[in-house]
């Protein structure tokens, strides 16, 4: 009887006990399992995080890569652009080149040979005056011969209507050299305004290809970001989380397993 009231005592301590390891068995079950819930929770967070990261940066490569398409073409277009100026330039200032000087060089002579026109006709006109106006010479005081005065006056006059024939012509050389000096200064300006346009075509497009360098360093910078997003810290972070997240699940199954035991 004694041996039976002993048995029965061991085996309701043992019951006890194994009662207690049962209850906290279930508490690091339990425990477990809201570890597990909130590392997971952990675990979409940033992983929705890191995607989010990547697609922000994949539109924005996206982005740059089109302005990059637009920015070429606008290089190409403005090289174009300048590429014609140069060659218009270049002409223009051939045309200048090859009649500003010759130009210059009749201007100069025709206005020369007027002076000297002008001077002789001046002089001309004061000898035909004396003739006609004098029947006798003033210094000497001598008679002029009527036939030599009226010879004199006919050969001065023929000489006057010459002189302003050649005048007259001369004075439509001048006229004819006037208008191409006009349109050679319009040549001129024609060329400042071409020269100024290629310059500012000239600024704008080392503007542009500085702006473009600076753009494919942005698209290299941003491939680079994209390409880390699986290796930088927020995959290692991940990768931690995942890391405990295993420890976690294998802790579960230990657990469980002792339970059903």
């Amino acid at each position: 009887v004694v041996e039976d009231v002993l048995d029965i005592e061991i085996f309701s301590d043992m019951n006890v006990l194994l009662k207690g390891k049962l209850s906290d068995l279930k508490t690091d079950i339990k425990t477990t399992n809201s570890r597990i819930s909130l590392v997971e929770e952990k675990k979409d967070l940033q992983e929705s995080n890191i995607s989010a990261s990547k697609k922000e940066h994949e539109d924005e490569l996206k982005k740059k890569q089109k302005s990059l398409q637009s920015m070429e073409l606008e290089v190409g277009v403005g090289q174009e652009k300048l590429d014609a100026l140069e060659v218009k330039c270049e002409l223009l200032k051939a045309s200048i080149n090859s009649k500003k000087t010759p130009l210059e060089t009749k201007k100069k002579q025709a206005d020369e040979i007027f002076r000297d026109l002008n001077k002789n006709k001046l002089k001309l006109k004061k000898e035909l005056s004396f003739f006609k106006d004098n029947s006798n010479c003033p210094t000497c005081e001598q008679d002029i011969d009527e036939t030599f005065r009226d010879g004199m006056i006919d050969t001065k006059q023929s000489k006057e209507e010459v002189l302003r024939d050649a005048i007259k012509s001369l004075m439509d050389t001048i006229g004819t050299i006037d208008e191409d000096m006009d349109a050679l200064r319009t040549i001129e300006t024609e060329y400042s305004e071409h020269k100024n346009s290629r310059n500012h075509c000239h600024a704008n497009l080392v503007a542009m290809k500085k702006s473009r360098i600076a753009l494919n360093g942005e698209i290299e910078d941003l491939v680079t970001v994209i390409e880390e997003t699986d290796t930088g810290n927020r995959a290692q972070v991940l990768h931690d989380i995942e890391t405990e997240l295993n420890e976690l699940e294998i802790s579960q199954m230990t657990l469980s397993g002792t339970k059903k035991t």
